[in-house]
């Protein structure tokens, strides 16, 4: 299961264009997250994938990511409340906005 965060609208490089900055929260093998980055390098959505977030340490959707250098991030949630979990997750998504 995947699900995608729109983090902002941002300009490309050419200052011509808007895309959305995507991140996606995944747990197995990303055939969503693929889907996504697929069109996103067609051109085919206004959208970029900037960040891929798993709690499950070895999801092949982190090496999907790692392959099209969009930067792979495992939180693990072991040992520590949902919540306390979640704030993780947010402060990431921060992170690339």
């Amino acid at each position: 299961m995947c699900v995608f965060v729109c983090l902002r609208i941002d300009y490309r490089f050419d200052g011509m264009e808007k895309k959305l900055r995507v991140g996606v929260l995944a747990s197995g093998r990303g055939t969503d997250l693929q889907s996504i980055i697929d069109a996103s390098e067609k051109n085919m959505i206004d959208a970029i994938v900037v960040v891929v977030i798993s709690d499950q340490k070895d999801a092949y959707a982190l090496k999907r990511a790692r392959k099209h250098n969009i930067k792979p991030v495992y939180i693990d949630p072991e040992g520590i409340s949902r919540k306390k979990h979640e704030q993780k997750i947010d402060e990431t998504l921060k992170k690339f906005n």
